[in-house]
C-alpha cells in the first residue's frame, strides 16, 4: 500500500494519536499524518480554534469562509479524518441525543454484517 498523507482535525493531541496508532495497526503500515486541528502553540494552549469539538467546528467553519484555505489544505492530503466524541450530541448547542441500542442489539448487528 502507498504511503498515505493523512489529515486529522480533532478535539486534542490525544485523540490524533490515537487515531494515528489504529489506522497504521488497521492497515498494518504508516503513514504520514498532518494534525490540522488543534495546533498546539508552544505555549500549551490549542491555537486560535482552540480545542474541544468546538475548536474543529471553529475550524470547519474557517474552511467554508475562506476556499483559498481549503485549497491549500486539502492538495496536500490523500484522506482527511475529522473526528469528534459522540457525547457532543448532549450539548445544548448540539441537543441531538438518542438512546442508544441495548447491547444484545449491537452484538446482533455485529454479527450478521
Amino acid at each position: 500500500m502507498k504511503k498515505m498523507t493523512i489529515g486529522i482535525v480533532a478535539e486534542g493531541p490525544t485523540d490524533s494519536l490515537l487515531i494515528e496508532l489504529l489506522i497504521n495497526r488497521l492497515l498494518q503500515t504508516e503513514h504520514r499524518y498532518v494534525e490540522l486541528q488543534p495546533k498546539q502553540s508552544k505555549t500549551g494552549d490549542f491555537g486560535v480554534y482552540g480545542g474541544g469539538w468546538r475548536g474543529v467546528r471553529a475550524w470547519c467553519q474557517m474552511l467554508a469562509r475562506d476556499s483559498q484555505k481549503l485549497k491549500a489544505h486539502f492538495l496536500q492530503l490523500d484522506l482527511l479524518i475529522i473526528y469528534i466524541d459522540a457525547d457532543v450530541a448532549r450539548e445544548n448547542e448540539i441537543n441531538c441525543a438518542k438512546p442508544c441500542l441495548p447491547f444484545k442489539t449491537h452484538a446482533m448487528l455485529w454479527c450478521n454484517v
